[in-house]
């Protein structure tokens, strides 16, 4: 794993490119119609959190791209089912090994999607129901993943001082009993001031 530096955050908030994918944006396979011997190409734009759960072995391509070439109908199974599976995450590129969202929040026309209802309900109305389904599909996601189950401990990241509510908080005090991992929610605090993230 790359070690994290602050010249690494820089470089990687400052490069061109694509920070985030998500399947139902677009569709990653996409047939050969080359002299290449591959049926099809599974084609991500950003190498970054799919070399971790991606369940084949990938490489980058001169454009930047995670590739992997399919080169049998049982493959392009396996793949599909793995697009599929997926659809709703939204894969994020940044210097941390694997990011993963739930879902986007937000379809077109300020329309919220079935995850963004549950987290505004959460936050905004502190809706201790959306917050266990929430924390459950966090659940489901790490399951699903071999290397999230490995991690070794479980942190949201810290509120402001005298914050009431917090929904990170809260979702990592229930995927501390769902996952049996250990939580550092009471471990870390913010030294100093800090914004609200809609300011």
């Amino acid at each position: 794993m790359e070690k994290i530096t602050k010249e690494l955050v820089y470089h990687i908030h400052n490069s061109k490119g694509a920070h985030r994918a998500c399947f139902t944006k677009f569709y990653p396979i996409y047939e050969d119609k080359t002299e290449n011997s591959a049926l099809a190409w599974f084609n991500a734009p950003f190498v970054e959190t799919f070399n971790e759960v991606f369940p084949f072995s990938s490489k980058r391509n001169k454009n930047g791209n995670y590739c992997y070439p399919i080169n049998t109908q049982e493959e392009w199974d396996r793949v599909g089912s793995f697009v599929e599976q997926n659809k709703e995450l939204v894969f994020l590129r940044n210097s941390l090994p694997i990011m993963i969202a739930l879902s986007i929040n937000m379809l077109e026309k300020e329309k919220r999607t079935d995850i963004g209802e549950l987290e505004y309900q959460a936050k905004s109305h502190r809706d201790l129901n959306a917050a266990t389904k929430l924390a459950g599909m966090c659940n489901g996601v790490i399951q699903r993943f071999p290397k999230l189950q490995k991690v070794d401990y479980l942190c949201p990241i810290p509120p402001r001082a005298g914050k009431e509510f917090d929904l990170p908080t809260k979702l990592v005090e229930q995927l501390q009993i769902l996952t049996n991992h250990q939580s550092l929610a009471t471990s870390w605090r913010v030294n100093g001031c800090k914004n609200s993230i809609k300011e």
